[in-house]
């Protein structure tokens, strides 16, 4: 979730490789897509907040005999932070890394894409 949105894939390897998401399903005590979800949305609840899920669409598609999962995300209309086991953090998408930013990094960051 950033000011721009974008589109996760999961079950798709770094290199393009579809490796599906099964093996996450058997790890789930409701081994299902749907155990998935509930799984997926518990996770961006807790560490993102919940009022941010309407922001996300999850759709599953078969590829190969595997399931990936395509999260399309939307832009957010505030920034969004991440409570992790260090406090809370915020985080931007750089080329193709996600990188956290320090306290003024953020506050710049912020002030550049949200507050005109």
């Amino acid at each position: 979730m950033n000011s721009e949105g974008g589109t996760l894939l999961i079950g798709v390897a770094d290199n393009g490789a579809i490796v599906g998401i099964e093996n996450d399903l058997k790890s789930l005590s409701k081994g299902d897509l749907d155990g998935f979800e509930q799984a997926f949305r518990q996770v961006l609840a807790d560490n993102c907040g919940a009022e941010f899920s309407h922001l996300v669409r999850s759709d599953y598609e078969s590829v190969n005999g595997s399931t990936v999962a395509v999260v399309k995300v939307d832009p957010s209309p505030k920034p969004v932070y991440l409570d992790g086991s260090g406090g809370t953090e915020f985080f931007v998408r750089v080329g193709n890394t996600t990188r956290p930013l320090d306290l003024q990094a953020s506050h710049d960051y912020i002030k550049m894409h949200w507050e005109s």
